[in-house]
């Protein structure tokens, strides 16, 4: 017969209630493996244990053994219920989950606005263009040759040149033709002078003396006036 201790999984009847507990346990632990590199951390954690306290051929009592067993017991079972449930929570991960993107819901495709149908009117009445009124055209007021014209220098001094020559009918024409193209010309002064000249020669001193004294009203200051005033003086009364 072997002298060893008999085995706390080989009893039938444990000795005590915490006895079956560690029974039962290492019976559940028995299956599972533990993790590679959890028997190396266990080996280093229950060495310095083991060493502190060698065994002996004899037990001192039934209850010392029980309560080494125990620790023992709980000891492994939680080393080896941690590894088993931190294996457990890690869930792996699909990796066709990964691979294919979520299937996002597609915008549906924007519709052409919808035209609005045209709406067929009243026909448009179309107005023939001869049969429009003619726009009434206004001509431009004819403008005469002698209007286009006016040469003060030519007419004045063809004026004073009839009178010194002794025409006066021809001078005083001369001073009308110039008024009629150049009312506002540079010599009207000296048109004046010739034609108040040659109606005193003409012996027309009424027109001749009118005409002198609206002359002194339009130009008080002319130079002429003396020389009209000197013909007029020389008329008898």
């Amino acid at each position: 017969m072997s002298r060893d201790p008999i085995r706390l999984v080989d009893l039938h009847e444990p000795p005590s209630p915490g006895a079956e507990f560690v029974r039962d346990l290492i019976r559940d632990q028995e299956g599972l493996q533990p993790p590679c590199g959890k028997m190396e951390e266990l080996a280093r954690t229950l060495g310095p244990i083991l060493q502190a306290n060698p065994p002996t051929t004899r037990p001192t009592s039934r209850l010392g053994v029980t309560a080494a067993a125990v620790a023992t017991a709980v000891l492994i079972g939680g080393i080896l219920w941690t590894t088993t449930n931190s294996a457990k929570d890690v869930q792996p991960v699909d990796a066709s989950a990964q691979a294919h993107p979520i299937d996002r819901p597609s915008r549906p495709a924007e519709r052409p606005l919808a035209m609005p149908a045209e709406v067929d009117g009243p026909p448009v009445a179309t107005v023939s263009v001869d049969a429009l009124p003619s726009a009434e055209v206004r001509k431009a007021p004819s403008v005469t040759p002698t209007a286009l014209r006016c040469d003060d220098v030519t007419l004045v001094d063809g004026a004073d040149t009839a009178l010194r020559a002794g025409n006066p009918e021809r001078a005083l024409a001369a001073a009308r033709e110039h008024e009629q193209r150049c009312p506002t010309g540079a010599l009207v002064q000296e048109r004046e002078r010739i034609a108040i000249e040659a109606l005193v020669q003409l012996g027309r001193i009424d027109q001749a003396r009118a005409r002198a004294s609206a002359f002194e009203d339009r130009f008080p200051s002319s130079p002429h006036v003396g020389r009209i005033r000197q013909a007029l003086e020389r008329v008898p009364r």
